[in-house]
């Protein structure tokens, strides 16, 4: 499953933030009803995958955009960020959500 982000919650008010939820299938899957076929660009991602307790995920993204991005070489480039879910948390043996946060890049 993936999270699409199309605005920056650190910026755009809550009421407006838009979200795509999806999940990645084969290029050939036939696609019908309401449902839509997206094809994430191609490029350099920054990826950070990690273990995770319930609510910690907005820190995260602020330990990958306000820690990480200063001293990385790289800011973020067009296109859409996203966050890959790998684990189900009620499944985890200590309830952990282990999500990939993934940033389009480019160098600095």
């Amino acid at each position: 499953m993936l999270s699409i982000y199309r605005e920056d919650p650190n910026v755009t008010d809550e009421q407006k933030l838009r979200l795509i939820v999806g999940i990645t299938v084969p290029a050939y899957t036939e696609i019908f009803g309401e449902v839509e076929m997206m094809t994430l660009a191609s490029g350099r991602y920054a990826q950070a995958k990690l273990g995770l307790s319930p609510g910690q995920l907005d820190a995260a993204w602020s330990a990958v955009c306000g820690c990480w991005f200063p001293d990385s070489g790289y800011v973020a480039a067009d296109g859409l960020a996203f966050e890959r879910y790998l684990s189900n948390p009620e499944e985890h043996p200590e309830g952990r959500h282990i999500p990939e946060i993934c940033v389009p890049v480019q160098p600095f």
